[in-house]
């Protein structure tokens, strides 16, 4: 179990990754007009009875497609079934957001109307809950309003689509999100958050009243305290199977309860984790990043999501790469910091030049190069050769067709290999003669030689760095 552990934790990664990246290949091949609820200007219930009606039609769709799965291609009905519901969630992003914006006119509330003008519509909302969905799974929990909500409302969607599956008991829509309001680290956010839930999600005020309760809400439909250490297959070959247990899900969020240096290093050899077992939910005595990122893992308004998107890993999974565009929240940080100028330059004469001629291309092909592009802006993707290489994969899984796939390919390498831009990595060397470390931040060489190295040797620094390729 403990060899296995980092292995399942790039999986998830890549699933949390590809359902970003399956939002973004919605909203580009299958561009919406405006929405319009249909349930129109009415009482604060109308959000939950509208999904209710839109996910009860859907739920009616896939039983229908599940029913033909024995007389089918099980890869194709699983592809087709997974399109469905990621559509369906998109299509519900959009109705709440329709409803919100009702909301938002009718508070006044300067923190709300923030949102507002940060997101502007569905489509900023449902990115940024896919976001906050990784930066749960990976590193610093959301603490900001937009983030909180925006993952919250995802949540409250897919809750609703489990539920109309009868997957998910009605009980469970947003339980545990008291524990995301504690996450807010500003009052007039925690104030503008329960308004939010008291006009959006009436039904789900009571789970905001458990804050001070111990031990926290807890469903007996996840308890996580039973986990069930057989390893998940979620590999390309065995998508197809769609059904997953309880314990499936406990077993996800047992591993994501792991130390995050497993996203960059292996278990210390040795090390049995294989009887390890998570203890139940306790409400924290003082707020810490550790316990509140654990415990925000264990609620079920995150183990819905959660749960979704194990449903979906198939195609999400094959979305994400299997890992390629894994990289840790360092990593990213530094994207935008100290790597920022090769950032610009792999947008301005690579990315952008791509994006330019995409016009010429259909909508598939359209939709993977926007995939690229916003993975390259959050730092997923760094090098032009894993960029390509990402787009590769991406072309066999989206396109169909034989020929079509490999002429996407073909594009996307030979623009590659005609790019005339010297996109080498530079490299920084330890001064030490004896040392053959390198790396490509300053900050991590300077951190070398501070831990590695005499300290009587910091003169020799100065005149000591040299740049390699």
């Amino acid at each position: 179990m403990g060899s296995r552990a980092p292995g399942h934790r790039e999986k998830t990664f890549a699933i949390a990754d590809g359902l970003f990246a399956s939002l973004v290949y919605i909203d580009t091949t299958e561009p919406k007009t405006t929405y319009q609820s249909v349930g129109g200007h009415g009482s604060r219930n109308d959000l939950s009875r509208e999904l209710q009606a839109l996910y009860d039609d859907q739920a009616h769709t896939r039983v229908t497609a599940d029913a033909q799965h024995c007389s089918m291609n099980s890869n194709s009905c699983a592809y087709e079934i997974t399109w469905s519901s990621i559509r369906a969630v998109c299509n519900g992003m959009d109705s709440l957001w329709v409803h919100f914006v009702n909301v938002a006119a009718d508070l006044e509330n300067v923190a709300v109307n923030n949102i507002l003008a940060r997101y502007q519509d569905a489509k900023g909302l449902r990115y940024t809950g896919a976001i906050a969905l990784r930066n749960v799974l990976s590193g610093p929990i959301p603490n900001d309003l937009g983030q909180v909500f925006a993952f919250c409302c995802f949540s409250y969607v897919v809750s609703h689509l489990l539920h109309a599956r009868n997957i998910l008991p009605q009980g469970d829509i947003l339980a545990g999100v008291h524990l995301w309001l504690h996450a807010l680290e500003k009052d007039d956010e925690r104030g503008a958050f329960q308004l939010l839930v008291q006009w959006l999600w009436p039904e789900a005020q009571h789970h905001l009243r458990l804050m001070y309760s111990v031990p926290a809400y807890q469903s007996e439909a996840t308890n996580i305290s039973h986990v069930n250490s057989r390893p998940m297959d979620m590999s390309p070959t065995n998508g197809q199977n769609l059904a997953y247990s309880q314990q499936d899900i406990d077993l996800f969020i047992d591993l994501l309860n792991t130390s995050n240096a497993d996203l960059v290093s292996p278990s210390p050899s040795g090390m049995d984790m294989s009887s390890s077992q998570p203890s139940p939910y306790v409400e924290p005595h003082g707020p810490s990043y550790s316990t509140t990122s654990c415990q925000l893992r264990q609620a079920p308004v995150f183990k819905a999501v959660i749960q979704y998107i194990q449903e979906n890993a198939c195609v999400l999974g094959s979305l994400g790469g299997w890992g390629l565009v894994l990289k840790d929240v360092p990593t990213c940080l530094a994207w935008d910091q100290e790597r920022r100028a090769q950032k610009r330059q792999i947008q301005d004469s690579f990315i952008r030049l791509l994006s330019s001629e995409k016009g010429k291309h259909d909508l598939v092909s359209r939709s993977i190069v926007n995939i690229a592009e916003a993975f390259v802006e959050r730092g997923l993707l760094q090098e032009p050769n894993e960029i390509e290489f990402y787009m590769q994969l991406a072309g066999i899984s989206l396109i169909n067709g034989q020929a079509s796939s490999q002429e996407f390919r073909d594009w996307i390498h030979n623009f590659h290999q005609s790019s005339t831009v010297d996109f080498a990595v530079k490299h920084l060397s330890c001064w030490h003669s004896d040392c053959g470390y390198k790396t490509n931040r300053s900050a991590n060489l300077k951190r070398h030689v501070g831990s590695q190295h005499d300290n009587s040797e910091k003169g020799k620094r100065t005149n000591g760095y040299s740049r390699r390729k």
